[in-house]
């Protein structure tokens, strides 16, 4: 997964957990 689509990911979804980030 690319760095900028993590950030969005934790930025997008900060109130699910970090399932997309792993």
């Amino acid at each position: 997964m690319s760095a900028e689509r993590s950030a969005f990911s934790c930025d997008t979804f900060v109130v699910l957990p970090p399932l997309t980030d792993s």
